[in-house]
């Protein structure tokens, strides 16, 4: 299962296990709010299978679905399911880089995965947070 709180056991997963050339996302959020940088934003993401161009991938850290606990095997622990409801600190981080991305290039809107691809990404939990942050680029 992918380790959902380390930006490295991502990237790792994304390049030893899919065989990209680095993590998939351009941006990183972890629970306590900070961002990562990942991919270069110059280079096409890998985040949206037949969806990428012209799209900023960015994840936060959580599986955001009620579950199990679990191992990660990257990182050797075992963890409860705490991720289940993002941060706040999550939500404020992505406002605040979605209001940066959208004065830096522009962003007509903004779209969880499972709007593009059938998945159950970003979590049932992290959707109802989708119009609060898609809402940052029109103030």
């Amino acid at each position: 299962m992918l380790d959902t709180f380390h930006v490295q056991a991502v990237q790792q997963k994304h390049m030893h296990q899919r065989g990209w050339t680095d993590i998939g996302y351009h941006y990183v959020i972890a629970a306590d709010g900070t961002i990562y940088e990942g991919r270069n934003i110059g280079v096409r993401g890998t985040h949206v299978e037949g969806a990428n161009t012209g799209k900023v991938g960015v994840l936060l850290l959580g599986d955001f679905q009620p579950g199990p606990t679990w191992s990660a095997p990257f990182v050797g622990e075992v963890y409860s399911d705490v991720d289940d409801v993002p941060s706040s600190a999550q939500i404020a981080s992505a406002r605040s880089l979605t209001v940066w991305l959208d004065t830096s290039y522009g962003i007509d809107e903004v779209v969880a995965h499972r709007d593009l691809n059938s998945t159950e990404c970003p979590g049932d939990t992290l959707m109802p947070f989708m119009p609060l942050i898609a809402n940052a680029i029109q103030q």
